[in-house]
C-alpha cells in the first residue's frame, strides 16, 4: 500500500524555510492435541518438539499426515513462516492516537520564488509490516487466496499475505513424508488447512536435517538447524561439485577461503576445496533458525564456517505460551514505567521479532528470547540481551533506531504512557 496524497498548502513567505520434549511428543490420539493446550495468559517457557509434523486436510477432502518440509527449507519448529502483515488492531489504535506527537516531522516545504509551498504527509497507518512467526508458535495454517491465515497457540489469529515463496502462488511445495516414507509433494492451490501437531512418540523423520554452529568472520556464533541458500536442508542431500553420490552425512566441518569452500570429512580423507559456485548449491546465504534466538541469516562474505554436529536427540523449541510483553521501561530522565510493553507502537507479543543487522548478520529475534533492550549512544542501535546470556549490537532498522516509533507502556491501572525513541534508554522484559 503506497503512502496516502499529500494535503497541500500555499502560503506566501517573505523568508526562512519550514526443555522437556517429550511432555508434548505422546502419540496421537483422536482429540489430536496440538503441541501445546492453548494458555491465554502469561506462562513460563514450554517446549515444543523440534520436527515439524501436521495433518493436511486437501480442498477435495482427502487427509494427509506425517512430517512436513514446507516450502523445500522448513522441517522443524525453529523455522519461521514469512509474510507480511497490517499492524495489530491495538498497534493502530496506539499509532493513530499518538500520531499528533511526530505531526512536526510529517510537515514538508519548498521554496519559490515569493511562494513558499508547504504540506503534511498523512500518514500511512495500515502500511504492511514484514512479519515471521516461528512454526512452534502456529495451531493451523489456513490457506486464503494468495494469503493465509494462521491461528496461533493461545487463540489469537493473524493474516499474513503473501511477500517470498512461504505463501501464495510462489510458494515451492508441501512434502509431507507418510507412514511408509514416500513423500507426497502439494501445491498451494490444494491445500485446504494444516493443522501442527505432537508426532507420534515411536516416529523420527526418515532424513535427518542439517543442524550445526555458525561462525561469522567476526566471531559471533549461532547453533541451530541449517538452510544452505534456502535449499540444501538435509544431511542427505548432495554435496554440489562434491564426489558423485556425495552427501552431508560424512561432512564435519565447512569453512570459506576467499572465494573457494573446504569440506571436512569424517572418514579421514582429506579436506576437499571447492569454488564458491559449487559449494552446496551455491550459498548465497547460511540460514540458521537458532531456538535461543530466532533466526538469522549469514551472508558469504561474512560466513567462516560450519562445524555440523547433530541436534540433541530430545531437541524442543521455547514457546512461552503466547502472553503478552511485560516488564520495565526506564527513560533517559530515570523514570521506571512497568507494565505491558508495545515496542515501535506495534510488536507485543512474545512471537514478534526485532528486526537488525549485528556485525554484517541479519537478525530476527523473537521477543520472548530477549532479556533486555538498550539503546545505544547516539541512538542508532541497540544493545540486545538475550536470555541465555549472549549480546547483540543491532542497528539498521526502524525497529531498532530513530525511526522508531516509540515504547508505550500499559500500567496494570489501565494508563497508556509513550516513552519516544529520543526519551528512551532500557527495556527489561519479564515480571507478571
Amino acid at each position: 500500500m503506497g503512502p496516502a496524497a499529500p494535503r497541500l498548502v500555499i502560503a506566501v513567505a517573505t523568508a526562512g524555510l519550514l526443555l522437556p520434549s517429550e511432555l508434548f511428543a505422546g502419540r496421537l490420539q483422536q482429540t489430536d492435541p496440538p503441541l501445546i493446550p492453548p494458555d491465554p495468559g502469561t506462562a513460563p517457557a514450554q517446549q515444543v518438539p523440534a520436527a515439524l509434523w501436521g495433518r493436511v486436510t486437501l480442498t477435495d477432502g482427502d487427509v494427509v499426515e506425517g512430517f512436513l518440509r514446507w516450502d523445500r527449507n522448513e522441517t522443524t519448529t525453529a523455522d519461521v513462516l514469512d509474510g507480511n502483515r497490517l499492524p495489530s488492531d491495538e498497534g493502530l489504535r496506539l499509532r493513530r492516537a499518538f500520531s499528533d506527537r511526530s505531526a512536526d516531522e510529517r510537515r514538508r516545504s519548498v521554496e519559490l520564488p515569493g511562494v513558499r509551498v508547504t504540506w503534511e504527509e498523512e500518514e500511512d497507518f495500515e502500511t504492511l509490516v514484514q512479519a515471521g512467526v516461528r512454526f512452534g508458535w502456529i495451531e493451523r495454517i489456513v490457506p486464503d487466496g494468495s494469503n493465509a491465515i494462521v491461528h496461533l497457540r493461545g487463540g489469537a489469529s493473524i493474516e499474513l499475505r503473501s511477500a517470498s515463496t512461504d505463501i501464495g502462488p510462489a510458494f515451492r511445495g508441501l512434502e509431507v513424508e507418510e507412514a511408509d516414507g514416500s513423500l507426497r509433494s502439494l501445491s498451494w492451490s490444494v491445500l485446504s488447512e494444516v493443522r501442527l501437531l505432537a508426532p507420534p512418540i515411536d516416529r523420527v523423520p526418515a532424513r535427518t536435517r542439517l543442524h550445526g554452529t555458525v561462525e561469522t568472520d567476526r566471531g559471533l556464533r549461532f547453533t541451530g538447524w541449517i538452510a544452505w541458500d534456502a535449499e540444501t536442508t538435509f544431511v542427505s542431500d548432495p554435496v554440489a561439485g562434491g564426489p558423485d553420490g556425495a552427501d552431508y552425512a560424512g561432512v564435519t566441518r565447512i569453512e570459506r577461503h576467499g572465494r573457494s569452500m573446504t569440506i571436512t570429512r569424517n572418514d579421514g580423507g582429506d579436506p576437499r576445496t571447492l569454488p564458491r559456485q559449487d559449494a552446496g548449491g551455491n550459498p548465497g546465504v547460511v540460514e540458521v533458525s537458532d531456538p535461543g534466538v530466532g533466526r538469522v541469516r549469514v551472508n558469504w562474505d561474512d560466513f567462516a564456517s560450519i562445524r555440523l554436529h547433530p541436534a540433541p536427540p530430545d531437541a524442543a523449541i521455547p514457546v512461552d505460551g503466547g502472553g503478552s510483553l511485560r516488564g520495565s521501561v526506564e527513560t533517559e530522565s530515570d523514570r521506571v514505567i512497568s507494565g505491558r510493553v508495545v515496542w515501535d507502537l506495534d510488536e507485543s507479543e512474545g512471537w514478534h521479532v526485532l528486526d537488525g543487522e549485528a556485525d554484517g548478520v541479519d537478525m530476527d529475534i523473537e521477543f520472548s528470547r530477549i532479556a533486555r533492550i538498550e539503546k545505544t549512544r547516539g541512538g542508532e542501535g541497540v544493545i540486545v540481551t538475550l536470555l541465555d546470556g549472549r549480546t547483540f549490537e543491532l542497528e539498521g532498522s526502524n525497529d531498532v533506531n530513530a525511526e522508531n516509533r516509540g515504547i508505550v507502556v500499559i500500567t496494570d491501572a489501565g494508563d497508556e504512557q509513550l516513552v519516544e525513541w529520543a526519551g528512551f534508554r532500557l527495556l527489561t522484559l519479564g515480571g507478571g
